[in-house]
């Protein structure tokens, strides 16, 4: 058992388990750690595609109460929210399953993946700016969030195909385009996280389960461990910061653009 493995394994458990919940694209993070200390083999990017879905173990832990709740008691409200995440879920699904290879072709390319960062770090800033008093925000629980509501946010999620967008930042800012208040929008994200993200790690599980080599196994058991334990350490305080941060999207705009402009200077070299 390599050393060097473990090590490399903890990082990235640690980098995963906090970059899923803050808009600052946790595929760009991975992309910028695999130049920095190499690759973690051939399927690197199935590994973070699972790991993806481990971090959801945190967002289930959080809202355990509330997903029990919702899931038992049949009530005009648990139904409309289901259908919702439903709604927001299927078009990144769909559009994801078909694309997907494509995806890992040519879209995980350092300056593809900085150009997006840069991008969504200017529209964060503006967000900022534009919702930071929820005057435009009606929508104040989640228990007001209709259908039509989530398949518009799961439209706006479609963009996260592209590494760098940020899957996160992609519904926060479409539940606050469609008048969520910005805990209700952070709330409904890691709500639409679980089933999309489950699935989908799961089904790249699936896809490579039977070639990934011992190394491998190695990194995503260790990464997996350490993410659970990360994501589950901070998901809380990651909520209130993106809820109630009197600036939190303009620090991180500022932090994705700082990122991206770092990641093309360092890809041309």
């Amino acid at each position: 058992m390599s050393i060097e493995l473990i090590f490399k394994a903890c990082l990235l458990g640690i980098v995963q388990g906090i970059t899923e919940f803050l808009p600052i694209s946790s595929s760009a993070h991975v992309v910028l750690l695999s130049g920095i200390l190499g690759d973690f083999g051939k399927h690197t990017k199935s590994m973070l595609i699972f790991l993806q879905g481990v971090s959801i173990l945190a967002v289930m832990r959080l809202y355990w109460q509330f997903l029990r709740k919702t899931l038992t008691i049949n009530t005009v409200t648990s139904r409309s929210l289901l259908k919702s995440i439903a709604f927001g879920a299927l078009p990144f699904m769909i559009v994801g399953f078909i694309s997907h290879k494509f995806i890992f072709l040519y879209l995980f390319s350092p300056s593809i993946v900085s150009a997006f960062l840069i991008l969504g770090g200017v529209v964060l800033i503006f967000v900022n700016y534009f919702f930071h008093r929820n005057y435009f925000c009606k929508i104040n629980s989640v228990d007001f969030i209709e259908p039509k509501h989530g398949f518009m946010v799961g439209l706006g999620q479609i963009l996260a195909i592209f590494p760098g967008v940020s899957r996160s930042g992609a519904t926060i800012v479409g539940g606050l385009l469609c008048g969520m208040t910005r805990p209700v929008a952070v709330q409904f994200s890691f709500l639409l996280a679980i089933p999309l993200l489950f699935s989908v790690s799961i089904f790249q599980l699936l896809s490579v389960v039977g070639v990934l080599t011992f190394d491998e196994w190695l990194i995503m058991g260790v990464a997996s461990v350490v993410t659970v334990g990360v994501s589950c350490a901070v998901v809380g305080r990651l909520f209130d910061f993106l809820s109630y941060g009197r600036n939190s999207f303009f620090l991180i705009g500022i932090y994705r653009v700082c990122l991206g402009l770092g990641l093309f200077y360092w890809s041309a070299r």
